[in-house]
């Protein structure tokens, strides 16, 4: 059996047998995942959204609210980038007490547009898919003033599209 053996320049380390396991000792990935869409960008509102944030987040750049039943499925995406170094870009944040969907949908869009609107490295996006919240008045006068659509109601929020 052949040995091959781990060195830094001069110094021999290890031998280590033929029959040793692998270093690297992880399933490969059977097909490379997809890219994230920039164009599109989701805000999570839903409290119990939980088990639906992976899908998501393998697509889009996700803003969702830490909440308990969000908790564990926020810490498993954490989980997937750093392990398995998952293309994900997911951004948590805390409900306020006495704010509505709306007027949190309102004061998140200002980040989101900064962060990938016209200034951003990848494209501004161009889609906004919100879960968890109705469109009303404060969210649409937020969205019309960054250059959104009229919101199209989804069967658990709605989408805004932008003329980018």
């Amino acid at each position: 059996m052949l040995a091959s053996v781990v060195s830094s320049g001069n110094e021999r380390l290890a031998m280590i047998p033929a029959t040793a396991a692998p270093l690297l000792d992880f399933e490969p990935i059977p097909f490379p995942p997809m890219p994230l869409d920039f164009s599109t960008v989701a805000i999570v509102l839903d409290a119990d959204f939980g088990a639906q944030l992976h899908e998501l987040a393998s697509r889009v750049p996700v803003w969702i609210a830490d909440t308990p039943g969000n908790r564990s499925s926020i810490e498993s995406e954490w989980t997937r980038r750093r392990r398995d170094g998952a293309d994900r870009e997911l951004n948590v944040f805390r409900m306020i007490d006495g704010l509505s969907p709306s007027d949190h949908i309102a004061a998140l869009l200002r980040t989101i547009d900064s962060q990938h609107g016209a200034a951003a490295e990848d494209g501004p996006f161009a889609t906004l898919l919100v879960f968890g919240a109705p469109a009303d008045a404060a969210p649409v006068a937020a969205l019309r003033a960054i250059g959104g659509g009229f919101p199209v109601a989804t069967a658990d929020g709605f989408r805004v599209e932008f003329a980018r």
